[in-house]
């Protein structure tokens, strides 16, 4: 005849049942004298679940990539995109006149607030 053959994890419960104040190494100790090795881990994470302890959820992936340009693509530079030597340096002279990027940076949010 076949024996029939019970998990480790259903003979923690067994075990668990019968003696409900043992404590995790006596639970350990106890399994060894009948001849089932079980590590302290896995007593503790049985013993957990048959209290109502709810699974640990997973961590959600990573968010879905955005449309557009792929990392590590050249871009198109379009016409009016490009900047003129004269204007960047009309612009060096405006935030040496405001007193530095940081106030520069200010004004010009303010005014697009108003334009």
């Amino acid at each position: 005849m076949a024996r029939k053959k019970v998990n480790n994890s259903q003979k923690i419960r067994d075990f668990i049942t019968a003696n409900p104040d043992a404590r995790v190494r006596d639970i350990v100790a106890g399994l060894k004298e009948q001849k089932v090795a079980v590590s302290a881990a896995l007593v503790s994470n049985v013993r957990m679940r048959m209290k109502g302890a709810p699974a640990k959820k997973k961590k959600p992936g990573r968010p879905a990539g955005k449309p557009g340009r792929k990392p590590g693509a050249k871009s198109v530079a379009k016409a009016n995109d490009m900047v003129s030597m004269s204007a960047l340096i009309d612009a060096k002279a405006f935030v040496a006149k405001v007193g530095g990027i940081e106030t520069a940076h200010e004004l010009l949010k303010t005014l697009a607030k108003l334009g």
